[in-house]
């Protein structure tokens, strides 16, 4: 039996593999390329030769600026694709056979996992480098994908694959920001 969890993309999926080795967890990551690109991964999932021996299904995608739409889009994007007994709330598990689960990641509906990965990165001093390195640029406030790419690129040893971002101790992955996450994770 096995547990699969979903992801927007490839640096979700680092990420989320990183949390999992951390956890000592058991679980699969697959991302579905983009928010726009799970209904047509749903649409086949279920006729995967391996879907019935998926105890637990998890997906998440990031809250972006709407976490309450993007928690919507998802259920009913499983609901599309012939599950019963979704999930009521985020974070949440329903059903059996397979379980399954929405973890929609930001931080007061809003955000993405990027977010998450700088918020572990607060009370280190040289994070504020990542700010002045933008006020340089005298560029307005960055979204969090590009703040994680500078910080990241800040790293002598950092090698650009996107695999790797999860590695290295780039992020505090005992910081409580990852905290909820980690709980949906461990409750596959």
């Amino acid at each position: 039996m096995s547990k699969i969890v979903l992801c927007e993309g490839y640096f979700d999926q680092a990420i989320l593999e990183t949390l999992i080795k951390v956890n000592e967890l058991d679980i699969t990551v697959k991302p579905y390329d983009g928010k726009d690109s799970l209904k047509k991964t749903m649409k086949t999932f279920m006729d995967r030769p391996d879907y019935g021996e998926f105890t637990t299904l998890a997906v998440t995608r990031d809250a972006d600026e709407n976490g309450e739409g993007a928690f919507t889009s998802v259920r009913d994007t499983l609901k599309m694709a012939g599950f019963a007994n979704l999930p009521a709330q985020n974070g949440e598990f329903s059903g059996v056979a397979p379980k399954t689960g929405i973890f929609i990641v930001g931080d007061g509906g809003r955000g993405a996992i990027e977010d998450l990965c700088l918020a572990s990165l607060q009370n280190r001093p040289e994070f504020s480098c990542v700010s002045d390195y933008f006020k340089c640029l005298k560029q307005a406030e960055p979204k969090s994908k590009a703040r994680a790419w500078v910080w990241l690129a800040s790293h002598p040893d950092f090698d650009f694959f996107v695999k790797g971002v999860g590695k290295k101790g780039y992020w505090d992955w005992d910081h409580p920001a990852f905290g909820p996450l980690k709980e949906f994770l461990r409750a596959m």
